[in-house]
């Protein structure tokens, strides 16, 4: 099955470079993947993954995957401003 997987921040080094720019890669998985065979299949230190979306929505890295399901990997972000 296919899926889009979309990174941000630093993991954007984990895409291949040809996706870089767009931040964004297509997988193809196996039928029964999950969300973690994904961050395992990239490289990203498991520990580095602060947040997990399919599909807009939160989920664990164990949430299995289906066709055509779109994938966000998040570290830790900080930013604002200090005051």
């Amino acid at each position: 099955m296919r899926i889009e997987v979309r990174v941000f921040a630093h993991f954007i080094g984990y895409l291949p470079p040809e996706d870089r720019r767009g931040k964004r890669s297509t997988l193809d998985l196996p039928e029964g993947a999950r969300v973690s065979d994904i961050i395992r299949r990239m490289g990203i230190p498991r520990e580095e993954v602060n947040l997990l979306m399919r599909n807009h929505r939160q989920v664990s890295a164990e949430e299995r995957l289906a066709e055509g399901d779109v994938v966000g990997i998040f570290p830790p972000i900080a930013g604002g401003i200090a005051v």
